[in-house]
């Protein structure tokens, strides 16, 4: 009875090793069909210019190249487009000489163009995982530059806790010190996350803003060894939900609400409200230029651009409906994979279902292809282990069957 028991947890782990490791092999060998649409916004004609690959089949040889329109349908060659958004390109078209002295009436440099261009991932919601021990660094990057052993802390019920590394110990003095200066401010714990931003330099200079047990936001640094904290406010009394950080001089980060409006976080943690839709439940990227900030925002059905000037201005704005083409790529995989499971470092564990109606054929042949490989090689088919391996199958497919196959069993009945 052990050995079956052992076996059976045995096949289930297995199983779920399957449901992670067999979608990668498969994307590995079968490459993805590219829906690519890209939108840029022209400040030369303002007007967004969208690129599409365009299939063609000459002869039975398939070639795709880029296609550039406009919103009233004008067709552009790459070079073309290149040059109707020069602030995106102003690398490429200084290396050709292209590059215009002055863009919207402004003169530019092509330097200060490049130079200009970022991207950033602004997030909807919080991390799956939190560790919740983090390393405080000081302002004055002389005094941070070597490591401090007694810099990692903790926010648990107590407070703010300094660990001193060296003898697991906590820093009972530096403790107290930043709790009574938190405390002022109306800080209750425990924390219930803190963001802080990557860059180093950033990192020493903004330090970590750091959201209450009452959902209150509060900006956590140390200078010269002493705290330095302050209250992070969003207009309306609004609660922050999640805080994305960037790397730029002219505003540290972009924080979320609870209803997913969005707000930029300045250099002295004032938040200034961004007229943009809600992106509740949507992912968002930010694409930046010398004069102009473009919003995408993600969507189930569509994928909407928001330009703004660099006052925050609404300037133009697009929606363009996603395509749903499915490849024989994406058809076989909702046939054999009835469930996946990914993992990263800011989303944890997502586990993706696939639709049940296109697996459950493919799982009842699996499971009858078991049973009667089973029957074949002699094993005992009314055998409860038997009987358990094929139920199995027949609910996990593919990955119940790599989880039967891959763990060698004997051919008594009581094994």
């Amino acid at each position: 009875m052990l050995n079956r028991i052992i076996r059976i947890i045995a096949i289930l782990l297995t199983a779920v090793a399957a449901c992670v490791a067999l979608p990668r092999l498969f994307n590995m060998f079968f490459s993805p069909h590219s829906e690519h649409h890209e939108v840029e916004y022209s400040e030369l004609l303002n007007d967004f210019i969208r690129s599409e690959y365009e299939y063609h089949n000459d002869n039975g040889k398939l070639s795709v190249t880029s296609v550039y329109f406009d919103s009233m349908g004008r067709k552009y060659s790459s070079a073309q487009a290149d040059s109707l958004c020069p602030l995106d390109n102003a690398s490429q078209l200084a290396y050709e000489d292209k590059f215009p002295d002055t863009i919207c009436g402004k003169p530019v440099v092509a330097k200060e163009a490049g130079d200009a261009k970022f991207r950033m991932n602004i997030s909807s919601g919080r991390p799956s995982l939190f560790y919740g021990l983090s390393e405080l660094k000081d302002r004055k990057s002389s005094v941070s530059a070597r490591y401090e052993n007694d810099d990692l802390f903790r926010i648990n019920r107590r407070g703010i806790e300094f660990i001193a590394a060296a003898t697991n110990s906590v820093n009972a003095a530096k403790s107290e010190e930043f709790n009574s200066e938190l405390a002022q401010l109306g800080f209750e714990a425990p924390a219930a996350i803190w963001w802080a931003p990557a860059d180093r330099t950033e990192f020493e200079k903004h330090g970590y803003i750091v959201i209450d047990a009452k959902g209150d936001a509060f900006n956590l640094a140390m200078e010269n060894r002493k705290p330095s904290a302050k209250r992070v406010n969003l207009p309306g009394n609004k609660k922050i939900a999640t805080v994305s950080f960037s790397n730029r001089a002219d505003f540290p980060g972009i924080a979320t609400d609870e209803e997913g409006n969005l707000y930029i976080i300045n250099q002295d943690m004032r938040c200034e409200s961004l007229p943009l839709p809600s992106i509740r439940g949507k992912s968002a990227t930010l694409m930046a230029n010398l004069m102009f900030l473009t919003f995408i925002v993600y969507d189930k059905d569509r994928t909407s651009y928001h330009v703004l000037s660099r006052d925050y201005t609404p300037v133009k704005s697009i929606s363009v409906e996603n395509k749903r083409e499915v490849s024989v790529r994406d058809k076989i995989a909702s046939y054999i994979f009835s469930v996946a499971i990914y993992q990263d470092s800011t989303r944890g564990i997502q586990i993706i279902f696939g639709n049940p109606l296109h697996f459950i054929w493919l799982n009842i042949i699996l499971a009858a292809a078991t049973y009667f490989i089973r029957r074949r090689e002699g094993y005992p088919l009314n055998d409860i282990l038997s009987i358990i391996e094929t139920i199995v199958v027949l609910l996990f497919g593919i990955f119940g069957m790599a989880g039967v196959f891959a763990i060698p069993r004997r051919k008594k009945s009581n094994q």
